[in-house]
C-alpha cells in the first residue's frame, strides 16, 4: 500500500524544501523525504508499505524551509498500517493411517505468517460434518504446530477429517 502525503507550504518570499518525516509507533524515523512540488504551493511523499512494513500506528511531521532558514516543523498526523496477509499454513502431517478407538494420533503443520501467529487451532470433524473437538496446537519446533488427537472406547468408528486454523495478531485467518 503507498501512502501520499501532501501539505501546502507558502512564504512571503519563497518556500526552498519541505520534508516529511515518517514515524513509527515507537517515534523512530523509518523514512525521511523531500516532498516535491506537485501543484503550486503543494508538496507531496509517498510512503510505500511492504509485507515487512511493521503493522501500527505512524506519524508524520512537515518541515517546510524558506531561503532565510526560517523553519515550521509543527504540521503533524497519523495514518495506519495494517497487516492483510493471513498465515500460511503448509506441510500438514499425521501418523493417522488406521488405528482402533484408544489411539492418540499427532497432528502437525507449519503456520508462519509476515509478523506473527498467534493462535493454531485443529478441528477434528467426523463424516456428517460436525466439529467433535477443537484442540489447541503447540509450537513443536520452528513454525511447526503440534496437537494430539486422543480417541476412546466411546469413539464412533468411521472416518474423521482434521483441519489447521491459523490466525495472527491482526485476526487474518487460514484454514488448511
Amino acid at each position: 500500500i503507498t501512502f501520499n502525503v501532501s501539505a501546502n507550504a507558502s512564504d512571503n518570499f519563497l518556500v526552498d524544501t519541505v520534508f516529511i518525516n515518517i514515524s513509527n509507533s515507537s517515534g523512530v524515523v523509518v523514512q525521511s523525504s523531500a516532498a516535491s512540488l506537485s501543484s503550486p504551493s503543494r508538496y507531496s511523499a509517498t510512503f510505500a508499505t511492504a509485507d515487512s512494513t511493521s503493522p501500527g500506528n505512524y506519524s508524520y511531521r512537515i518541515i517546510a524551509n524558506d531561503t532565510t532558514n526560517s523553519i515550521n516543523a509543527t504540521v503533524n498526523s497519523s495514518f495506519v498500517v495494517n497487516d492483510v496477509n493471513r498465515p500460511n499454513v503448509t506441510t500438514v502431517l499425521s501418523n493417522i493411517g488406521r488405528g482402533n478407538q484408544t489411539n492418540a494420533f499427532n497432528l502437525s503443520a507449519n503456520a508462519t505468517d509476515n509478523f506473527l501467529v498467534e493462535t493454531v487451532l485443529v478441528n477434528i470433524t467426523n463424516s456428517t460434518g460436525q466439529v467433535l473437538q477443537v484442540l489447541t496446537a503447540t509450537v513443536s519446533s520452528a513454525g511447526r504446530y503440534s496437537a494430539v488427537f486422543t480417541t476412546a472406547d466411546a469413539t464412533s468408528p468411521g472416518n474423521y477429517t482434521y483441519t489447521f486454523r491459523a490466525n495472527d495478531t491482526q485476526n487474518n485467518r487460514n484454514e488448511t
